[in-house]
């Protein structure tokens, strides 16, 4: 070695060490003698904080509340080796440490806004919605719908990794306005597999896809799903000679209301050219 005797010549000093390694882990021993009489050793630097000197060995300087973490610090960390000897520096050398990335991290979604609106006329097979998720540690994620949520049946997703969520059964407002639908994003190329689920809310919006209904509704059927009205009767007294009077139908007023109760488009009313009129003795 040349130069001053215990100091460094010239040579830098590359390591690795894995990220969320323990305060005190060795990060490199150093080829010199350090206890040389009248020698001093240090670390400089933007990075230097992160080690310490013990003997021959650089160690990890980490707490509670300051953990080695790749994402954030990045992968290399980069320090200076002084060497001063009677107060005069002899030697400065490079520390490169890399930080080895472990899987510590969550798939995390990037929409915020957890609520979806879809039109009921919305055609199955079409793409309702697209959902991505980031990974920290850049592993590849792929998407599946959790079929025990809800309204899982109504949903589906054909191609993994791609996070296009497809509509597999019709959508109808006036029996389910509200869908609820759990995603999980899962880490494909990992031993560990980390996932996350996000829980998204659907309201089905109305289309126009019923028809006008006279009131009041005369009840054929009707299940939990669906009811099936016939419009009803309307009759009325008259006395003959009279014009220009109001008429007082039973069983009400002649009333119709759009069958999209969420639309409620207004109803106009006409009386068909060629109605005749029934009498009753």
């Amino acid at each position: 070695m040349s130069g001053w005797a215990g100091c460094l010549d010239g040579e830098d000093v590359f390591a690795e060490i894995k990220e969320n390694s323990l305060s005190g882990d060795i990060v490199s021993e150093l080829a010199v003698d350090t206890t040389a009489e009248g020698v001093q050793w240090s670390l400089v630097g933007k990075d230097a904080d992160w080690f310490f000197l013990d003997g021959k060995n650089i160690r990890l300087n980490v707490s509670e509340d300051k953990i080695l973490d790749r994402e954030s610090l990045g992968p290399i960390l980069t320090v200076e080796l002084l060497c001063n000897q009677e107060n005069v520096l002899q030697s400065m050398n490079r520390v490169i440490v890399k930080i080895l990335n472990e899987n510590d991290n969550l798939p995390v979604f990037e929409i915020k806004e957890k609520i979806m609106f879809i039109s009921e006329l919305t055609k199955v097979n079409s793409v309702v919605f697209t959902i991505r998720a980031t990974d920290a540690d850049n592993d590849k994620i792929i998407y599946m719908i959790d079929r025990t949520s809800p309204d899982a049946e109504y949903f589906k997703i054909d191609l993994p990794n791609s996070g296009e969520v497809i509509l597999s059964k019709p959508l109808d407002f006036e029996t389910k306005p509200l869908l609820t639908v759990t995603v999980f994003a899962s880490e494909m190329n990992t031993a560990e597999h980390h996932n996350t689920s996000i829980s998204i809310t659907i309201h089905v919006l109305d289309g126009d896809d019923q028809y006008p209904q006279f009131e009041p509704c005369m009840l054929l059927f009707q299940d939990e799903k669906s009811q099936i009205c016939t419009s009803p009767v309307y009759t009325v007294n008259v006395t003959e000679g009279e014009e220009d009077i109001e008429l007082d139908f039973f069983p009400g007023p002649i009333h119709a209301v759009d069958g999209d109760r969420g639309l409620s488009s207004p109803i106009s009313y006409a009386i068909l050219p060629g109605t005749t009129l029934s009498n009753t003795s």
